[in-house]
């Protein structure tokens, strides 16, 4: 993590983003790996529908304490169904799908994940919204892509197995667990 020398200082706003973070990236970890204990007695849905619940109701009264109950009562129907949406079926979808992924490949594989949220979220808004690419942009997303395959990958494409099931559809035997990540 890069940071300033002004992000030293115990009471600036720096610090408390910095601590922000670091707490946040340690629950998101922490979550992972119990996600991956708690999946041998529950199935993936229900779990994700557990931890929205849980984290709903912890989060509804930090929101009302801090921006104050008004806030929403100004909403518009397109403004509740915005946030409907996304705070429902978006991030519910995605939460479901990746504690699938956590069930089927592991924790350690699923955090890799992570890592194409801004490239994906690149795309779609050039897509979607009509950003622009630069050319520093397209660079670091390969890089992203390079170092998840090379990650998840590696030894497939060092024996040539990954290349007879791209390429010629050979089916060949697949590997307990790439690169040795656990599952």
């Amino acid at each position: 993590m890069l940071a300033g020398p002004r992000a030293l200082d115990l009471g600036s706003s720096e610090m408390l983003a910095i601590v922000a973070v670091l707490l946040s990236a340690a629950s998101y970890a922490a979550a992972a790996v119990y996600s991956r204990v708690l999946l041998r007695a529950a199935d993936p849905i229900g779990l994700s529908a557990v931890k929205f619940v849980i984290a709903s109701v912890l989060l509804v009264p930090v929101v009302a304490f801090h921006e104050g109950v008004s806030s929403n009562a100004r909403l518009d129907l397109e403004g509740w169904l915005s946030l409907l949406f996304i705070g429902c079926i978006a991030t519910g979808v995605a939460r479901c799908g990746y504690v699938w992924v956590i069930s089927a490949a592991g924790s350690i594989s699923a955090s890799l994940l992570t890592y194409i949220v801004p490239s994906a979220t690149l795309f779609l808004g050039w897509i979607f919204l009509g950003e622009t690419i630069t050319w520093t942009r397209t660079l670091g997303a390969a890089l992203v892509g390079g170092s998840l395959t090379s990650i998840l990958f590696g030894r497939q494409l060092t024996s040539g197995t990954f290349w007879k099931r791209v390429i010629f559809n050979h089916s060949a035997a697949p590997e307990e667990a790439p690169n040795n990540l656990t599952r």
